[in-house]
């Protein structure tokens, strides 16, 4: 009889941002820029608000002082939470930084 172990799958959340890109050394984090970036930023958010350290994987990178309008990101988490939960609680933790979460769906 074959047992099988109960796997802790991790949930993979998809997400549309956009930003002002203005104060930014671009979407990346670079090590040696004063800057923030806008991946820097919502790992951080992201670790504030679930408690979990995350790697995000955006569909393309800005460069320094670039907008975006309608990027595409995913991360995964441990917990499956609410979509709603997940766009309210960025955009609380981002609102100063020019930082929005447009959607967010479980993929």
């Amino acid at each position: 009889m074959a047992i099988h172990k109960k796997r802790n799958k991790m949930k993979r959340y998809k997400l549309t941002i956009e930003y002002d890109g203005t104060n930014y050394c671009g979407f990346q984090k670079q090590p040696l820029s004063k800057l923030h970036s806008i991946e820097g930023l919502i790992e951080k958010s992201v670790l504030n608000i679930f408690n979990e350290k995350v790697k995000i994987v955006a569909s393309g990178r800005t460069d320094a002082g670039v907008h975006a309008i309608c990027q595409t990101i995913h991360f995964d988490l441990n917990k499956l939470y609410e979509n709603h939960k997940i766009i309210s609680g960025l955009n609380h933790y981002l609102q100063n930084y020019n930082i929005a979460i447009l959607t967010c769906e479980k993929v």
